[in-house]
């Protein structure tokens, strides 16, 4: 469903143009309550990322303890 998550899918294809054309990683977090289309909205990156002739990389439900976290 294109308009769930409109804004930040927005955002994130953005952040790939802005490092596509940079030619340099940028790093973003996603993060949200648990069932509100996190998964759905990465999913639906990797699909627009390779569409574009890109490449991602896709760690589904790579989860890390508050410890773990910087």
């Amino acid at each position: 469903m294109p308009s769930l998550h409109s804004h930040a899918f927005d955002r994130l294809t953005c952040l790939a143009r802005e490092a596509l054309a940079a030619r340099r990683g940028i790093g973003a977090m996603l993060w949200g309550e648990a069932g509100i289309g996190k998964s759905h909205l990465l999913g639906r990156l990797d699909r627009w990322a390779r569409s574009e002739g890109g490449c991602s990389v896709y760690l589904h439900n790579l989860q890390a303890g508050p410890a773990n976290l910087p």
